[in-house]
């Protein structure tokens, strides 16, 4: 009965010697991750919810009370949560919804308590263990520029494949998602982490490691999400609070337009489809615009509550041209999956939650941090909408760690001595 009954604890004026090695460990096993998806993609699925729940119940043992779970990502959670489980009572395959919002439970638990623990941890804790982050993706990408140059000599050795056996390049275009992500937050822990000839050295591996991966790699969706987060790093004034209204508001109406701009979109379909990058033999564009116009259509017959969580695996589509199936696992664009499975509802709780981040990104952050943020929300809003379904357990997983790992370093800027604050 007193587990029930523990008092939440504020932050420690002087945190422990064990609560610093718990913040070092913690963050250095968020470094880790780049380097665990090259071996296996999918384990992002567990082991980020892992981190966050035996950081957060460090934290309890240390103090010996309930620490505070951030408010605003538990709302988050919460609310996701409460729809999905909701559209049961109105979803096409009420089955399917269930069964994918029970799932999907422990991750979003794992979600809260690791951007929890990144808020409760001491922040010069969260600092060394950061400092392994620049490493750990300069690692795995070097390890993706062997396995993108030399026929993926790797993933055969972990599955047991042989040189001549078939192997389609895009097995590997989870990883070098992972990779690209967090590149950005890399950089931001060498830029905070190093100084003088050191962070030079670090930051120029960093470009070096990279390059021949991102320009191998079989994942177009990865090489035009990381040139536009270069271009956003480089030429976006993130000190002007107008610029941060003016981004929020195009994500918003991005969001909110978006199946009535698949159904326009849908008549240049043989121009992108010919196209020598996006098309047929490479991004598949015919193929997405094919799939966006009939899941748009969809929308269009229940727009106000959608029909239900994983309501496409069910549902039969039209698809006649390039997408040769009648089914498909998800729209492969994540306005498109809210509007298709939640509704205006949806959307609208989608847009608040997106505008919510960008605030936390200009008001929550300093310098570097900050500086690398912005192209990391930007990437994976692309990412999301033109590849991977929202309720994939990887997907979550990766996005719980570069929301954990900002936090992370997001209160180690803003905390160290005033003298090494930047003003970028």
């Amino acid at each position: 009965m007193s587990d029930l009954t523990l008092p939440r604890a504020p932050a420690p004026v002087s945190a422990s010697p064990f609560e610093e090695r718990a913040a070092f460990i913690f963050a250095a096993a968020l470094s880790l991750l780049p380097v665990l998806a090259v071996i296996s993609a999918f384990a992002l699925s567990t082991v980020p919810a892992a981190i966050g729940i035996t950081a957060w119940a460090a934290v309890a043992i240390s103090r010996k009370a309930v620490p505070p779970v951030d408010k605003k990502t538990a709302a988050m959670v919460l609310a996701i949560m409460a729809l999905s489980f909701a559209s049961v009572l109105w979803a096409v395959a009420p089955h399917e919804a269930a069964s994918r919002s029970v799932k999907t439970v422990p991750l979003m638990i794992g979600f809260a308590l690791i951007v929890s623990s990144g808020r409760v941890l001491p922040p010069a804790g969260l600092r060394r263990g950061l400092r392994v982050l620049p490493y750990a993706v300069i690692a795995g990408f070097l390890l993706m520029d062997i396995e993108c140059g030399f026929n993926l000599p790797i993933y055969r050795l972990l599955n047991g494949m042989t040189m001549s056996d078939y192997l389609h390049p895009a097995v590997e275009n989870r990883a070098m998602i992972c990779l690209t992500l967090f590149w950005f937050p890399a950089l931001a822990a060498a830029w905070l982490g190093e100084t003088g000839r050191r962070r030079a050295i670090v930051i120029a591996a960093l470009a070096v490691s990279a390059l021949p991966a991102l320009v191998l790699t079989e994942s177009q969706s990865t090489q035009v999400a990381a040139l536009g987060g270069m271009l956003c790093f480089a030429i976006v004034p993130l000190r002007f609070s107008w610029v941060w209204k003016a981004l929020s508001l195009c994500v918003v109406v991005y969001a909110v337009s978006f199946p009535w701009l698949a159904i326009q979109a849908y008549r240049y379909q043989d121009v992108v489809n010919a196209s020598p990058y996006f098309g047929e033999k490479a991004a598949y564009g015919g193929e997405r615009m094919e799939v966006w116009h009939g899941v748009a259509e969809k929308v269009m017959e229940h727009p106000w509550l959608g029909h239900g969580t994983e309501a496409t695996r069910t549902m039969h589509f039209d698809f006649r041209k390039f997408f040769k199936a009648g089914t498909i696992l998800h729209p492969h664009n994540l306005p498109l999956q809210v509007w298709m499975e939640f509704g205006i509802v949806g959307i609208t709780l989608a847009c608040l939650m997106l505008a919510r981040i960008m605030r936390d990104i200009c008001t929550g952050m300093d310098g570097m941090a900050r500086r690398c943020a912005l192209p990391v929300f930007m990437m994976c809003l692309f990412i999301g909408s033109v590849t991977y379904g929202m309720w994939q357990g990887w997907w979550i997983g990766m996005l719980m760690a570069l929301a954990a790992a900002f936090t992370a370093l997001g209160r180690a800027e803003r905390e160290r001595a005033p003298a090494f604050k930047s003003n970028l």
